[in-house]
């Protein structure tokens, strides 16, 4: 089990999460229990909620020119059926979001840490030499079809931009499907020096969907190092 128990999180309220000094600037990390892990993965610098945007629909000639033909469903991002979960109704009117994604920098030590101190399920499988960021609160049904094409949809039109550097594109994109949600683990080589005045902006399409959210290096320090 990969997924983290979003709902039961939720129930800690901003309040309480403001009455006391986060945890990864006053406590060490061996200190920590169940009530600080909590609050790290749902108000953490690693942490952030979006709202996709909701991108149009491409007509037969736009899919010509990006390659796919039509009948294509179930092959490309067109088989992530977001419509129906994402504001999407029967009357064929789609809007945006009404509510958010979470995403969470899951390669980071507070993160991993905080995860086997919450209580819940385990944490993806993210090797030393990677950075990964995790999409959660995407439905079961979001996706059906070639998991592996799926995928490499996803990996293509996914980055992290930060000034002055090359995008840093990502090595694959893991798939984890479970009976009550689906989560998106966005891996990517630790192949780039990254400093602390970066600001590191997080870019992905998810089939209709667009996410972009910037994260603050300055801001994802533990222990005076920065935790990626």
């Amino acid at each position: 089990m990969y997924r983290i128990f979003l709902s039961g999180l939720m129930l800690f309220s901003a309040a309480a999460l403001l009455a006391v000094d986060a945890p990864w600037k006053s406590k060490p990390i061996a200190q920590w229990n169940e009530a600080d892990a909590k609050s790290v993965l749902i108000n953490s610098p690693w942490v952030k909620r979006v709202t996709p945007a909701l991108m149009p629909k491409q007509n037969e000639a736009l899919r010509r020119q990006s390659g796919q033909m039509g009948g294509a469903t179930g092959v490309g991002l067109d088989a992530l059926k977001l419509p129906t979960f994402f504001g999407g109704g029967s009357n064929g009117t789609e809007n945006v979001l009404a509510g958010a994604l979470t995403l969470r920098w899951e390669s980071a030590l507070p993160i991993r840490t905080a995860e086997l101190k919450a209580g819940g399920p385990g944490a993806p499988v993210v090797g030393k030499d990677s950075f990964a960021i995790a999409v959660y609160g995407l439905p079961s049904a979001s996706i059906d079809g070639n998991i592996k094409l799926i995928s490499q949809n996803l990996q293509k039109l996914a980055g992290i931009k930060y000034t002055g550097k090359k995008e840093l594109k990502p090595s694959h994109v893991d798939i984890i499907q479970e009976t009550d949600g689906v989560v998106l683990v966005y891996v990517f080589p630790r192949s780039t020096q990254i400093a602390t005045e970066d600001v590191l902006e997080f870019n992905a399409q998810i089939g209709r969907y667009y996410v972009e959210q910037p994260f603050a290096a300055r801001e994802m320090q533990f222990q005076g190092k920065l935790e990626l």
